[in-house]
Formats: C-alpha cells, sequence, structure tokens
C-alpha cells in the first residue's frame, strides 16, 4: 500500500473501442496513437481495489518500497526495481483529442475484471 508510482492501465472494451474508433475514423488514418485509460492509478490503488472487488479489506499499511529497491538494486536488477518501483504511464492524449472516448472507467474495470474471475 506504501506504493505511490503510477500506472497505466487498458480495459480491453476501451482498446476494442479504440481500434474500432481508428479503424471507422478518417482523421485517423496513417497516424500513431497510445492508448490507456485516460487516468492513472498508484500500484496502491490498484491493490487497493482488486482486494475490496475480491471481499477483502484494504491492506491496513504496506512496506515501504526502499527496502525493495535496495535489495533489487544491490543484486543488479535494476530493470526489474524500474518496472516495480517507477511510473510507468502513457499519455493517450492524441487519441482523446481526436475524439475517442474510453467506455470503462480504470477503476470499475478493474472491479469488473476480479468479479468475473478474470483478475
Amino acid at each position: 500500500a506504501a506504493f505511490s508510482n503510477r500506472r497505466s492501465l487498458l480495459a480491453l472494451d476501451n482498446l476494442v473501442e479504440a481500434i474500432v474508433f481508428c479503424l471507422s475514423t478518417p482523421a485517423t488514418a496513417g497516424e500513431t496513437f497510445l492508448v490507456a485509460d485516460p487516468e492513472p492509478i498508484t500500484v496502491a490503488e490498484m491493490i487497493t481495489i482488486l482486494r475490496e472487488a475480491d471481499g477483502r479489506p484494504a491492506p491496513a499499511a504496506g512496506a515501504s518500497p526502499a527496502p525493495f529497491e535496495i535489495l533489487l538494486r544491490t543484486s543488479e536488477r535494476n530493470v526489474l526495481w524500474d518496472r516495480i518501483g517507477q511510473d510507468l504511464v502513457v499519455d493517450p492524449g492524441k487519441l482523446l483529442a481526436a475524439g475517442w472516448r474510453p467506455a470503462v472507467e480504470t477503476r470499475g474495470g478493474l472491479r469488473a475484471a476480479v468479479r468475473a474471475g478474470i483478475g
């Protein structure tokens, strides 16, 4: 719960909607877009949402990321730490500006995935 780094996620329904939008919108022809749900969430939020959707309580407190970082960096696993401990956020602004609107909100999509047994 102490990990405050942010992640861009993409609901499957939003990916499908983005593909359909790009294929059916002449202005998107020949363009390259980054696709993600518009609002990144923190790893702590993600864990809380997944636990609550599974009927478990939110974590009361989390371990500090610092020991994980030290362990991974001293064992020469900097790339792994960068994937776990840093922000991984993309900006779907260009696609949004073209008119795409996601069908599923990130937090609701995570809850639905857990309830459907996907998460």
